[in-house]
């Protein structure tokens, strides 16, 4: 199955299944540090909390919530599959989103901002992993980047800068409700339109439903594209196992591969992760180095802006922050794989 997915060329439907994810990814996100929009506008004139305890809400929601959800919702997907995991994703960051519009018990804030990021922490886990399984390494790379090019904006531009500086505080609960709304009308959108990855339904032996989403496939790329090549087997031999132990990624042969994508997910290179892990455990292997990396990323901040306050001359914070934005690059020239035209089986070996 992977050997005819793979030689399906660059076509719309490649380019509708990744922008429909996409869009799922940058809808999720836009729940996570909800807190720090809330925070100075509605919930300091309120005297709800203090600075200390937002601090608090903060770190759970952009560190710990991303370490669980990565890592449960990760397994998940390796379990249940990839796309009920993408959709229970969306549904997850819609659910928990708007109730920060009325509540005010800090305790129960707490609970929500465990809750809230799980979504985005399973998209973390699942999104490039479901976009590297449906497309061959010939078109993997180029689709998979510039549809996250869309997305980013969409996310860094409308959802989290343009319609917040407009809606809040005025009308901030109308901008929970959207962001609730939108993950929810992505959840329906993925059950409808976006098939189950057909790598993952082989490596669960669960030929005959991967053998008819291939065939869909390819009856959608005919369309334009009527000769297509004939399918190379050879390096497709993909291992299958029916349970996907929970800590497959700490195994002696994976220490190695989850060092480099800790490294890269704490600067957000999270395409490259997924070609490392097989298939059976692609998703719990990403979402767990996406996770430690996320909260790396942030206890970094938090750092960096402690030891920036308190050094004197301030100017030597650059000679630390330039040599850690090139420590990926070192991580995987050092133990990194070449993963340009390869297949992901033949990564995973």
């Amino acid at each position: 199955m992977a050997a005819r997915v793979d030689r399906l060329p660059v076509s719309g439907m490649a380019w509708e299944l990744a922008l429909l994810v996409q869009v799922g990814w940058a809808c999720a996100p836009s729940a996570d540090g909800i807190s720090a929009r809330l925070y100075p506008f509605i919930w300091l004139p309120r005297h709800v909390m203090t600075s200390f305890e937002y601090s608090v809400l903060y770190a759970l929601e952009t560190g710990i919530s991303i370490l669980i959800g990565g890592y449960v919702i990760g397994w998940l997907a390796d379990r249940i599959g990839r796309r009920k995991a993408l959709i229970l994703s969306s549904v997850l960051a819609g659910v928990f989103i708007w109730p920060f519009g009325y509540v005010t018990s800090y305790p129960a804030l707490v609970v929500l901002s465990l809750a809230d990021t799980l979504g985005f922490a399973g998209y973390l886990a699942v999104n490039v992993v479901y976009m590297s399984e449906i497309m061959g390494p010939a078109v993997r790379s180029k689709v998979i980047m510039r549809a996250q090019v869309l997305a980013i904006f969409l996310l860094a531009v409308v959802l989290a800068s343009l319609i917040p500086h407009y809606w809040i505080p005025g009308r901030y609960r109308r901008y929970l409700w959207l962001l609730a709304g939108l993950n929810i009308a992505v959840a329906l959108v993925l059950s409808w339109r976006v098939p189950e990855s057909p790598r993952w339904l082989d490596a669960r032996q669960r030929r005959d439903q991967a053998r008819a989403i291939v065939e869909r496939m390819e009856a959608r790329v005919t369309k334009h594209h009527p000769d297509l090549p004939e399918p190379d087997l050879t390096p497709h031999q993909a291992v299958a196992e029916e349970k996907t132990r929970w800590f497959a990624p700490f195994s002696r042969g994976y220490l190695a591969v989850a060092t480099v994508g800790t490294t890269l997910g704490q600067f957000s290179m999270w395409v490259y992760i997924p070609g490392n892990y097989p298939t059976r455990m692609r998703s719990l292997g990403t979402g767990w180095t996406d996770g430690v990396g996320h909260l790396g990323a942030w206890g970094g901040v938090l750092l960096s802006g402690v030891v920036f306050t308190a050094a004197a001359p301030r100017g030597w914070i650059v000679l630390i922050t330039i040599p850690g934005a090139l420590l990926p690059a070192c991580m995987v020239a050092i133990f990194g794989k070449r993963q340009r035209r390869r297949t992901l089986e033949e990564l995973a070996r």
